[in-house]
Order: structure tokens, then sequence, then C-alpha cells
């Protein structure tokens, strides 16, 4: 078994990642993470900004390594291996979940105005994953 969690370095989706540990571990399955290379648009204050891909790019770094030292924290025993995924979340996500048996995704992660224009990741997700999805709230 290959389960695959999507994390944007929300709280949502580290509750979906320790999850995910939770059943890897009791299906003895593989743990990969991913996480979708987007730069920002808006601050967390609703100040209008365009982050630079190379920002996006390091935080996404930051994002999988503390994915990585989580799922250590959280007993899972085996490899960890993680990829950052360049371009729209739901399209890039669900493309590369098509060889796992589970995809894992926090209910909630991205910021409003993102989840505004483009609707609920999870919800896309659910609807256009090749594999099967756990959301996790």
């Amino acid at each position: 078994m290959k389960f695959l969690v999507a994390v944007d370095g929300s709280d949502e989706s580290e509750r979906a990642l320790e999850y995910a540990v939770e059943m890897a571990s009791a299906a003895d399955a593989s743990l990969d993470v991913v996480h979708a290379v987007t730069p920002r648009i808006y601050t967390e204050d609703n100040r209008k900004i365009i982050e630079d891909m190379s920002d996006a790019e390091d935080r996404s770094e930051d994002v999988l390594e503390d994915a990585r030292s989580l799922a250590r924290e959280h007993g899972f025993e085996g490899e960890v291996r993680t990829e950052s995924l360049y371009g729209d979340p739901v399209e890039v996500i669900s493309s590369f979940s098509e060889d796992y048996t589970c995809l894992y995704v926090g209910h909630r992660g991205l910021s409003k105005q993102y989840n505004q224009a483009m609707g609920s990741v999870a919800r896309e997700l659910i609807a256009r994953s090749p594999t099967s999805v756990t959301v996790v709230r």
C-alpha cells in the first residue's frame, strides 16, 4: 500500500499527516508527502502581494521538512519521501496521486481568498483524484 499526503503548512494539513501516519503504520504502507508550490498572492492580513517563485520554493522545502519531522515525531518508522509539485494544487496533486492507494488532505488550508476564488481544494480533489481521498478535519 502507498499513502500520499498533500500538505500546505496549515494545522489542518498537519492533522491529515498525523492521521495518515497512524493509518500507514497500521497498514505497513509507504508514506509520501507532497506540497504544491504556488506563489502567494495575498498576505495573511489581506494585503495584495505576489510572492517570488524562489520564496515559494523555499517555503515548500520548509513545509516538507516540517512534515518529515512531524511524521517521525508521530512514530512513522519508514522512509518519508517528499516532493514539491508545480502548478495548480488540484491538478498536480490529483495527477500525482494516480499510483497511490489513498490520498490524505486537510479539510481547509489555503487562504480564504484562494478558496473563495477557486473553490475548496479538498472538494476538488475528491472530484478529480483517480484514487480514494480521505479528508481529515
